[in-house]
């Protein structure tokens, strides 16, 4: 009904968070839950392979990871990278958002080194898009031009 609403998440890494006090809120079934993690499964292995190029992870071990996203509704999909990043052994986990709600934010602080946001909301509803005068999904293809463009510009003198 809205992904803002979120019960669970998958990691780059295959990494799986379920939050199964959600999952009774909104009165799902196993089923829904095997099957929209199965669907969350391939998309993520998906834009692995399209963002990724075949190229491997970097080293993340005792290096500071400095996970970005464009907000924090939920908590779910972030809670699952730090989770994912911590099975990499980093040195330190700093989350870093323009916009969360207070809740979401208090709950992922619990798991990150450091939390950095610019914008913390409250309230019974929250949507990240909200938070912004312009919102919309980027596609797979224009995140993917976004780091060839950025690595091309690493490699140039």
């Amino acid at each position: 009904w809205t992904t803002e609403a979120g019960y669970g998440a998958v990691a780059f890494d295959g990494t799986v968070w379920i939050d199964e006090g959600a999952v009774v809120r909104y009165g799902l079934t196993e089923d829904q839950v095997v099957q929209a993690t199965a669907e969350a499964r391939a998309k993520v292995e998906r834009r692995m392979a399209i963002l990724r190029g075949g190229r491997a992870l970097p080293g993340l071990a005792d290096r500071t990871v400095i996970v970005v996203d464009d907000g924090i509704a939920a908590g779910s999909t972030l809670r699952t990278a730090i989770a994912a990043v911590r099975r990499h052994a980093p040195g330190e986990v700093v989350v870093a958002v323009p916009t969360a709600h207070d809740h979401a934010l208090r709950s992922i602080s619990g798991v990150a080194d450091a939390v950095y946001c610019a914008n913390v909301r409250s309230g019974l509803m929250f949507a990240v898009a909200d938070a912004y005068e312009e919102w919309r999904d980027l596609s797979d293809d224009e995140v993917a031009r976004v780091l060839a463009d950025s690595a091309a510009r690493r490699r140039a003198p």
